[in-house]
């Protein structure tokens, strides 16, 4: 099955967004790939909530889905009065679900984006599918629960500064493909270029991740393009067979990740 990353300018009006997104994944569409990840924010011009801006990206991600695709873009949600930055999932028009952002980062947190509580799973053709939006890809107990799931394919929608320095060069690929060898499976990161809905210049590198290394990534982290990569659920569930890491844990060594107090 093809997956495809969607490297799309971000940063213009919602239509210029939409539009150059739209672009994108047509062109994916006509080389037969199925599944699709856009960045995170890639409809939002400006922070925070805006229920016109969310309805629409929604409405889009729907339309574009009944190609026969999957489709996993973000937009804010309110809640009981709260935010969260919620990637959703559509297929043939119709949502499939529905994912929080786990950790919101700092400047998402000033405009009251809450967290999360749980990762889900979803499945499509026969493919466990997460979502972990962003910085939640940096937690490596969260990308080790995925893992513990029986993850198949881990969706990544982010923003990528350009003047990032974490990880550091020349290890940005080597994150992703050090979360899909630990944990067995793939990772799709979609970032976006342009600007972020706070203004600061962004930097794409969007890519592919397997137990086996970088199996397909951008060409050039400024510039629009469609990152597509082949994907086996048998190679993943056969490394899942061979990782005794995930099978032969001393759970009670864990007790200072849910307990800060017990490491004293």
């Amino acid at each position: 099955m093809l997956v495809g990353c969607v490297q799309s300018i971000v940063g213009g009006t919602l239509e210029e967004n939409l539009q150059n997104a739209w672009r994108l994944i047509s062109q994916g569409i006509d080389q037969g790939v199925e599944i699709f990840v856009l960045p995170e924010y890639f409809s939002y011009q400006s922070p925070g909530y805006s229920e016109h801006v969310a309805e629409i990206t929604k409405s889009s991600l729907k339309e574009w889905s009944r190609e026969g695709i999957l489709v996993t873009g973000n937009a804010i949600k309110t809640e009981k009065g709260e935010f969260y930055n919620t990637a959703y999932l559509f297929y043939n028009g119709k949502k499939i679900g529905e994912q929080k952002k786990l950790h919101p980062t700092e400047i998402e947190r000033e405009y009251n984006i809450n967290s999360g509580n749980a990762l889900g799973t979803f499945t499509f053709k026969g493919i466990t599918i997460s979502v972990l939006i962003c910085a939640d890809i940096l937690y490596p107990e969260l990308c080790r629960v995925a893992g513990l799931k029986g993850v198949d394919l881990v969706l990544n929608p982010v923003v990528s500064f350009q003047n990032s320095d974490f990880p550091p060069e020349p290890y940005k690929d080597c994150l992703y493909f050090i979360r899909s060898f630990d944990n067995a499976y793939y990772v799709a990161k979609a970032g976006g270029t342009g600007r972020s809905p706070c203004g600061d210049p962004l930097a794409g590198r969007s890519l592919i991740s397997s137990p086996e290394g970088i199996i397909a990534k951008y060409r050039d982290e400024s510039s629009p393009e469609l990152i597509i990569g082949e994907i086996d659920p048998a190679l993943v569930r056969g490394f899942r067979e061979k990782n005794y890491s995930l099978k032969d844990r001393n759970i009670r060594a864990y007790q200072p990740l849910v307990d800060p107090q017990s490491s004293r």
